[in-house]
């Protein structure tokens, strides 16, 4: 097969469009937002196996009302710095949570004031977290992001140049 084959073939479409597709999510993802103020993060601990594996993307919307049972996600300040972290509501104290990582034999030592709460998990993705960490990286960024871009966007070149001539 030829290159000006290849690139007027469906299979070259169906994979431009799913590159595509990868580098918006990826993207999506990166920006940490979505609509609704739905967030994804990538589960790097296994305080909460077996539920949620480390490498699990964990997807959290915000909720006004929170109760015990509810795995939340949350910032918390550990030796200076802003993590965060997701375990599960075991009480509910006043106007603070307790929480408890559900593979943790202890309850979590600091509470969880309402303000710090980013929102309760509504879906775990099992293991794809591990390919979004990758992504994030420098090295993984030219493998998945910027390398196809060129590939495409040089295919694209050559059949422009090919219908000019």
């Amino acid at each position: 097969m030829t290159i000006p084959q290849i690139i007027s073939s469906k299979k070259y479409y169906r994979t431009v469009s799913l590159y595509v597709m990868f580098t918006l999510i990826i993207s999506l993802i990166g920006f940490g937002k979505l609509p609704g103020g739905v967030r994804i993060f990538t589960n790097k601990k296994v305080s909460m196996e077996p539920l949620i594996s480390s490498n699990s993307l964990t997807i959290v919307k915000p909720s006004n009302y929170y109760e015990v049972g509810d795995i939340i996600s949350y910032y918390q300040q550990i030796e200076g710095e802003e993590i965060i972290v997701t375990h599960r509501i075991t009480q509910i104290g006043g106007n603070v949570y307790v929480t408890k990582g559900d593979y943790n034999a202890a309850t979590d030592s600091q509470v969880v004031r309402p303000r710090l709460i980013i929102g309760k998990v509504i879906m775990v993705v099992p293991y794809v977290g591990y390919l979004f960490s990758v992504v994030k990286q420098p090295l993984g960024v030219t493998v998945f992001i910027l390398l196809p871009a060129v590939v495409i966007i040089g295919s694209e070149i050559f059949k422009i140049l090919k219908m000019v001539r």
